[in-house]
């Protein structure tokens, strides 16, 4: 019996693979069709640190300003401030006293801007700009 790792952490045991092309590559390899408790055994394995409780607060607001400039021109432009507050805490099920914490503060400006210019009746040619951001999720911030 040879146990085999594979980069997601998980193991496979390795029984009777004659009827396996070990030099397939692995995707092939590790087909459920060959994944039984006769040829590879799929164990799962988690470590006790692998648990977390977490909590995440946004309180947001929007402002906007719309100008019509001339009869050509038209300026939107306003932005969406964000304050958030994200924490995590990592723990062993079974040493309560083992724990990781990730406290992340964030106050963020996003502005947009978006001009539109009609030089005749049925034509606009539009220029916007904006900005957005992307927070991590809860198991990004939990070491496991």
């Amino acid at each position: 019996m040879t146990v085999i790792s594979h980069p997601d952490d998980s193991l496979f045991t390795q029984y009777d693979t004659s009827r396996i092309d070990l030099t397939q590559d692995v995707e092939h390899i590790f087909q459920p069709c060959n994944i039984n408790q006769f040829e590879l055994e799929l164990n799962e394995t988690t470590r006790p640190t692998d648990s977390y409780t977490a909590r995440e607060s946004t309180a947001a607001g929007y402002c906007l300003l719309d100008l019509t400039l001339f009869k050509q021109f038209q300026l939107v432009t306003g932005g969406r401030y964000e304050k958030d507050h994200t924490s995590v805490t990592t723990f062993d099920l079974f040493n309560s006293d083992n724990t990781i914490d990730t406290d992340l503060k964030d106050d963020t400006w996003m502005p947009s801007y978006a001009l539109k210019y009609s030089p005749i009746e049925p034509v606009n040619i539009r220029l916007n700009y904006s900005e957005t951001i992307a927070r991590p999720e809860f198991h990004e911030l939990a070491p496991f």
